[in-house]
């Protein structure tokens, strides 16, 4: 019989959505034996690729699975597949006869830092070349519960450490790559939580675990500071917490 390829995208949103309407217990245990079917018990496929915020191995639904590679935005291998690279966007507006718009297009959609690569955010450069505009664009394509959730119950050190990536400077901070859903929500991990969620970047590694973690572009910034700041907070709640 033939055998197939199969991917799974954002494998993990349905579990943020039961996590959201607090059904999370009811739906791991379905979660588990639907995913294991497809990837395990299925004769015709092959090979299955999943992608998703939550590490695979952390999620709770996989035990049952073997053989599991993980390639995380941390790692070097396939780290350029993450994104667009400088030379394809250059060429993309090249063929778009908008070469012109590279250095505004790199200020708003690059510097993402994914292994050993340096990338562009690739929705937002395929919307930018539909509509030649240079506004937020990725921003839209999710509900952002879980950043949402995590800046509402924010410690001042939390909200200290943002003012400091908006005024463009960096934070250091601790990234193991282990994060589940369980302890998303701890203030320790909600770093690791920008990161993986692509609302941070690493500027560089300093340790083993421990990173410089910085705003990666102007789209990025342009989001915490009107949707999450002010939507969430109420800009003068903001402004109050940093003169505290």
């Amino acid at each position: 019989s033939d055998v197939c390829s199969s991917d799974l995208d954002e494998y993990d949103n349905p579990l943020i959505t039961a996590h959201k309407y607090d059904y999370y217990d009811d739906a791991l245990p379905f979660f588990k034996v639907f995913y294991g079917e497809a990837l395990k018990t299925n004769p015709y496929l092959k090979m299955g690729v999943m992608t998703g915020i939550i590490r695979v191995i952390k999620a709770g639904i996989f035990s049952d699975l073997n053989n599991l590679k993980v390639y995380s935005i941390l790692n070097e291998q396939y780290s350029d597949f993450f994104g667009f690279t400088q030379s394809e966007v250059k060429k993309a507006l090249k063929d778009f006869n908008i070469e012109y718009e590279l250095p505004d297009v790199k200020a708003w959609y690059d510097g993402y830092k994914f292994g050993n690569s340096d990338v562009y955010n690739p929705w937002s450069i395929l919307k930018f070349l539909q509509f030649k505009k240079l506004i937020p664009y990725w921003i839209d394509t999710s509900d952002n519960y879980l950043i949402n959730k995590t800046l509402k119950n924010a410690s001042s050190d939390t909200m200290e450490a943002l003012q400091k990536l908006f005024s463009g400077e960096s934070v250091e901070e601790n990234i193991n790559g282990n994060s589940d859903l369980s302890i998303l929500f701890d203030a320790e991990e909600i770093w690791e939580l920008f990161l993986f969620s692509g609302y941070l970047t690493i500027d560089k590694k300093i340790d083993r675990k421990l990173y410089s973690l910085r705003i990666p572009n102007k789209e990025i910034n342009e989001l915490f500071k009107d949707e999450f700041i002010d939507v969430n907070f109420g800009e003068s709640l903001f402004r109050n917490t940093m003169e505290a």
